[in-house]
């Protein structure tokens, strides 16, 4: 499991649970030549290598070569995953109901002590999120502890 998280990003059973949620899309299916594409797990597995790494790990060539696929699959199954993925969008990211968002802006006042928080309700829970390398505009600022550029 921990090499599988290395290497897409994600462990086997959130894996398991992407490709469940894809795999039903007809971009998945075969067109009209009748040629069977690459399992959903083999697409999936691709783009989330894609998306996990950078620089030259993250070339074309060196995804068909760690996956064992044509250079060209790699931009087709990266293009299937992202449109099957951008099909979920309106079942999985949805703005929160006027109760949620009321029981957020107390939680903020309850957790911080501060009054002028209470109109805010969307917030991260403060993971960091690594950029690719030191922005152009203000870039030591986003210089963390943990000696990551992120945000």
């Amino acid at each position: 499991p921990a090499e599988f998280r290395r290497l897409v990003r994600v462990s086997p059973t959130i894996f398991g649970i992407i490709e469940n949620c894809i795999a039903p899309d007809p971009i998945f299916r075969s067109g009209p030549t009748g040629q069977r594409q690459t399992e959903v797990r083999v697409q999936l597995a691709a783009f989330l290598y894609c998306l996990g790494h950078y620089g030259n790990t993250a070339s074309v060539s060196s995804i068909a070569d760690w996956a064992g696929i044509a250079d060209g699959s790699v931009i087709n199954f990266s293009n299937r995953v992202a449109w099957a993925l951008l099909g979920l969008h309106d079942k999985y990211v949805t703005w929160p109901t006027a109760a949620q968002i009321e029981s957020a802006r107390s939680m903020a006042v309850t957790r911080s002590g501060c009054e002028a928080w209470s109109g805010g309700y969307l917030a991260v829970d403060g993971t960091a999120i690594k950029l690719y390398q030191k922005l152009g505009l203000f870039g030591e600022s986003w210089f963390n502890r943990s000696s990551d550029y992120a945000v």
